[in-house]
Formats: C-alpha cells, sequence, structure tokens
C-alpha cells in the first residue's frame, strides 16, 4: 500500500472502530478504489472524515463523488454547506 492510501485505509478504519462489518482487506480496497476514482468509494471516504468531524476533507472527497453525479455525495455536500454556512 502506498502512503496516501495507507493513510486514507487508516481514518476509514479509526470511523468504522472495532465493530466494522469490513475486514482491513475490505476497508483498504475502498481506499485504493476511492484513490482510482470510484464514485462510492469516495463518498464512503467523505463520510468517514464527517463522522470525524474534518468537514474540509469530507468536502474534498465528497466533491469528487459529486461531480461524477453521484446522488448521495451531491445530497451530502450540499447538507454540510447549508449546514456550515448557516
Amino acid at each position: 500500500m502506498d502512503e496516501q492510501t495507507t493513510h486514507v485505509f487508516s481514518m476509514i478504519k479509526r470511523f468504522s472502530g472495532t465493530n466494522s462489518l469490513l475486514s482491513d482487506a475490505d476497508w483498504a480496497a475502498v481506499a485504493s478504489e476511492a484513490l482510482a476514482g470510484s464514485a462510492p468509494a469516495q463518498y464512503i471516504v467523505g463520510a468517514a472524515y464527517e463522522k470525524i468531524g474534518d468537514t474540509p476533507r469530507a468536502e474534498q472527497w465528497l466533491q469528487h463523488a459529486a461531480s461524477q453525479g453521484y446522488p448521495p455525495a451531491i445530497s451530502e455536500l450540499s447538507s454540510i454547506r447549508r449546514r456550515t454556512t448557516a
């Protein structure tokens, strides 16, 4: 795993905690897919960043997914922006 994938993987793992239904290999695959441009994986990474309170990184990942037309990312990004501008 390269450094960027390792960082994303460790953040997702932190988000999921010990009650995760996914294995480390599954989370590593999500991280790799997000970095490769998969909108659903980017959405998962964005949601994970949002969950741990890193709104700027959440917006960055959600924007990647939203720019591909991924509806859940579009909705979540809009929600975050409404909260931060209110």
